[in-house]
């Protein structure tokens, strides 16, 4: 039965690797190293079963830098479960790649994901809306030409799921706004005001 402090050292034998602290549960909260800089690259907090409680966070070494390469919120009592907002990063540069909120397991609220160019630069891709795991609305953003960073492409808002769910498309053009649905799709007082304001907007509206 793991119990208290057990560390693992690096083939030199001197250099720290793992760092881990047991309690009579068998929750392990501790560190992992990377043997050639020292850096952390993990840590988190796992039950008997080795699931994940809490924030884990885990890093990358890059030359001589420590860059993060993701930070993930899980639930503090139900191992494995997401919780919270969680975080990917580019693996080759450290910068943000992803970002979604969770709640009891399911996407709840944003979820945003960007893209990076050939040149070295990273936009944002997508900006979706959840709730209870349920995609309610979703924004593509222009990557191309010389449209500002945030401007739409498509603007999308859901109702319903699987068979029964009900689409409208906004599609933002060179100088007007197209729509199109999946069959009715009924328009809340709040919903027919937004489309109005952006029906009368540039493509270069930004959410």
């Amino acid at each position: 039965k793991r119990l208290g402090q057990q560390k693992v050292y690096c083939p030199d034998g001197k250099a720290l690797k793992e760092d881990r602290t047991y309690s009579a549960d068998g929750v392990g909260t501790g560190k992992v190293f990377d043997c050639a800089s020292g850096f952390v690259v993990y840590e988190g907090t796992v039950d008997r079963a080795m699931k994940p409680l809490g924030v884990e966070k885990r890093w990358q070494v890059l030359g001589d830098k420590q860059v993060p390469l993701s930070v993930i919120s899980y639930s503090d009592s139900k191992a494995g479960e997401l919780n919270g907002v969680s975080e990917s990063y580019f693996k080759n540069i450290g910068v943000l790649e992803s970002r979604t909120t969770f709640k009891d397991g399911k996407k709840d609220g944003d979820a945003e994901n960007w893209a990076q160019f050939t040149d070295g630069t990273v936009k944002l891709k997508t900006k979706e809306k959840y709730s209870a795991g349920e995609l309610i609305e979703g924004i593509l953003y222009k990557r191309s030409g010389d449209w500002p960073d945030g401007s739409i492409a498509t603007w999308e808002f859901y109702k319903g799921t699987g068979y029964d769910q009900k689409r409208l498309s906004l599609s933002f053009e060179d100088d007007y706004v197209s729509a199109r649905s999946s069959g009715y799709f009924p328009v809340s007082p709040a919903e027919e005001s937004l489309f109005k304001k952006l029906s009368s907007e540039d493509s270069s509206q930004k959410a």
